[in-house]
């Protein structure tokens, strides 16, 4: 009965999407959600609740509430969690998308996602959130992952120059010239 169940709710979600009414849409594949074992049709399901919610009803915290199942789900389910960092920083959301980051940064194999989410995380905490012990930390995760990552060497050359850190400034310079003269 379960699968009869599930393709039910999937024609109403066809009926419903064909018809423009996003509500009923919203609330059909909210329990579609809830009825799929798979984790990933799951997160699928939820990420298109997250879209439905914030492109057509206007409701950033449904919209919030449903992609953070989704990435809690599957997460490597990429579009759900652009979607929610875009939300995120909309919303001013700095720790969330921190934290969002943090996670990609280390299920990432990439070294170059990886450095990418750590200078932006860098940038969160030496901007909005106020931290410049965190943003040191990351912009020294960023080039852990890659040595020559040139904007994590001059945001930290930066930071720890206006910061008095006159050693750290010095091996910041000396990597950033290693990796200019490489």
């Amino acid at each position: 009965s379960d699968g009869k169940d599930r393709l039910a709710l999937a024609e109403l979600c066809d009926l419903y999407e064909e018809g423009g009414r996003h509500e009923l849409l919203a609330r059909t594949l909210e329990q579609l959600a809830a009825t799929v074992t798979d984790p990933a049709h799951a997160a699928t399901l939820l990420w298109r609740l997250g879209e439905l919610a914030c492109d057509e009803l206007g409701d950033q915290v449904r919209a919030v509430s449903a992609l953070e199942r989704a990435v809690a789900l599957a997460p490597d389910h990429i579009p759900a969690r652009r979607r929610l960092g875009a939300l995120y920083q909309r919303a001013g959301l700095h720790r969330e998308l921190g934290a969002l980051l943090a996670a990609e940064a280390a299920r990432s194999s990439d070294p170059d996602t990886s450095a990418a989410c750590h200078l932006r995380i860098a940038e969160l905490h030496e901007g909005p959130l106020g931290d410049t012990e965190q943003a040191i930390a990351h912009y020294r995760e960023a080039l852990a992952a890659v040595p020559a990552f040139r904007p994590a060497l001059r945001a930290l050359g930066r930071l720890c120059g206006k910061t008095g850190r006159f050693a750290a400034l010095a091996a910041a310079y000396q990597q950033e010239l290693e990796v200019v003269s490489d």
